[in-house]
């Protein structure tokens, strides 16, 4: 909500918005999805799931993105990965389990979150290795949750930056140009208040975790679903394709029991 376009209106999620209104890979197609169980979204956007009869996590959908170059391609949990802090990426779509995404209703997954459901047979295998986990893999962020590992977050850092310095290619120069710009203008547009920041500028006072406007531009992982503060809430909006309006002309010889109308060429 803190980076929507400045010409929405107060509420905006309760409606639609027009393309002209969406970011870039901002549009998603939701499908196909099983039919076991429901999804509604609500006034506040937030998608509500009711459990089918055989599936306690409701229907499963497929999340298509609509724009750039990766048009037509599904969100998609890295290599089938089981493990929290997989990447979430957007990939050909292949109708894997990976690419079957839930939603969550306060049960098994906080409510609008998504999750991925390992299968059954892949959580069998996990138990015989000795592995405990749930069989749920919300999409979030790493090192902002509550059972984040703060020594495995300061080694990816480290790791990060050292990445970062090997790296000479034009995606990185690209990235680098983007961070600046976007660090001179918060520097910009922060520097009346910056004397006066404190600690508690960093934490939110809801829940005592760091402002997700910090995350901006992080990767999107997979993390428990019980990791409060990693966990990502996802909003739905509908989109609005304004229509050309027709103009009807009456012909050349006055008014007319015609129905038919003509289209201003210069449309």
């Amino acid at each position: 909500h803190d980076w929507v376009p400045p010409t929405l209106a107060p509420d905006w999620e309760t409606g639609a918005v027009i393309v002209e209104e969406t970011k870039l890979h901002n549009r998603w197609e939701l499908g196909p999805c099983s039919s076991d169980g429901s999804i509604k979204k609500l006034e506040s956007g937030v998608m509500n799931m009711t459990p089918g009869m055989y599936s306690p996590v409701g229907p499963r959908c497929m999340l298509k993105q609509m724009d750039g170059i990766r048009h037509g391609r599904c969100i998609d949990g890295e290599s089938e990965s089981t493990d929290h802090g997989s990447n979430i990426q957007v990939f050909p779509c292949v109708r894997n389990w990976n690419q079957f995404i839930s939603f969550g209703n306060g049960t098994l997954a906080p409510r609008g979150s998504l999750h991925l459901t390992i299968p059954t047979y892949m959580m069998k295998i996990l138990e015989r290795e000795g592995k405990t986990q749930g069989s749920t893999l919300c999409l979030g962020v790493k090192c902002r949750g509550i059972d984040d590992d703060a020594d495995d977050c300061d080694e990816a850092g480290e790791d990060e930056d050292e990445v970062e310095t090997e790296t000479n290619d034009n995606e990185q120069d690209a990235t680098t140009e983007r961070v600046v710009k976007e660090s001179s203008m918060e520097d910009s547009t922060n520097a009346d208040e910056s004397d006066n920041e404190t600690d508690e500028d960093h934490v939110s006072k809801d829940d005592g975790v760091s402002p997700l406007k910090n995350w901006v531009g992080e990767q999107v992982v997979t993390t428990s679903c019980s990791n409060t503060g990693a966990v990502l809430q996802f909003v739905f909006v509908p989109y609005i394709e304004e229509d050309i309006e027709v103009e009807e002309e009456d012909d050349d010889e006055g008014e007319s029991d015609s129905n038919e109308t003509e289209v201003d060429p210069e449309l």
